[in-house]
């Protein structure tokens, strides 16, 4: 199950990191272990996961702090984008917006436009690690964010500039319907855009790609990502990139 997938590749390989000589051990989280209430939440706060996946980030978290004598760090980054990114949360909505380009149709959204999905360049999340390698305190905590508190409006504006697209969102009574079956709907979303996409790809000579606009049905749970990047700042680090002013 995709549960078992999370405990095995997540908090598996950190429990096993922990038993190995290090000066410090590193857990890359995740800012969704806060949930997705939209507040801005600093590194003190509540965590609510909600989601197998930061569920199990967040017991990995656990597993690592709770380790006696372990030296550790843990960072919980934004949705992260940029080089290297192929099955990402950016990287699926440029895929599916591709292919709306292709159809000539309205790309439509599920969801409210100002639900926050604050992000992190790649590029500025390894150079924070980094940093924090020489600056950080073991057993801390920090949040890594840009500056750019980017909202689903704001990803959406930029990706259909790119495609030349119009977008809408559906109404607030068909979004929740959809929060009530999102297995059904991630089933009738893959089914108008595989079939598209490997036109898209078959046109253009295209015969293996690691690129797919196939979503799971966990892809469409709300996220409302919000974190504080106040303590990272506080170090002495600076972020380069922002997705959204």
């Amino acid at each position: 199950s995709k549960q078992f997938v999370y405990l095995r590749d997540i908090v598996e390989v950190s429990t096993q990191s922990t038993g190995r000589a290090s000066s410090c051990t590193w857990e890359l989280s995740t800012a969704q272990v806060y949930g997705s209430s939209g507040k801005i939440s600093k590194e003190d706060a509540k965590t609510s996961p909600k989601y197998d996946f930061e569920c199990c980030k967040l017991k990995a978290e656990q597993t690592v702090a709770t380790t006696p004598g372990l030296r550790h760090v843990i960072v919980r980054a934004g949705m992260v984008y940029g080089a290297g990114d192929r099955l990402g949360y950016i990287t699926s909505q440029l895929v599916i917006a591709s292919i709306y380009s292709y159809l000539g149709e309205t790309m439509k959204l599920i969801w409210n436009k100002n639900m926050y999905v604050n992000t992190v360049h790649v590029d500025d999340l390894c150079r924070a690690i980094r940093h924090l390698t020489q600056s950080g305190t073991p057993g801390e905590v920090y949040n890594v964010v840009d500056d750019g508190d980017t909202t689903l409006d704001g990803i959406c504006r930029h990706v259909a500039n790119i495609f030349a697209i119009k977008y809408e969102y559906i109404s607030s009574f068909t979004s929740m319907l959809a929060s009530i079956s999102l297995k059904d709907v991630a089933e009738d979303v893959n089914e108008k855009h595989l079939t598209p996409w490997s036109e898209m790809c078959s046109r253009a000579g295209i015969s293996n790609t690691p690129l797919s606009p196939f979503i799971y049905s966990s892809q469409l749970e709300t996220l409302n990502i919000r974190a504080n990047n106040g303590k990272l700042k506080e170090t002495g680090f600076q972020l380069q990139e922002a997705l959204c002013y």
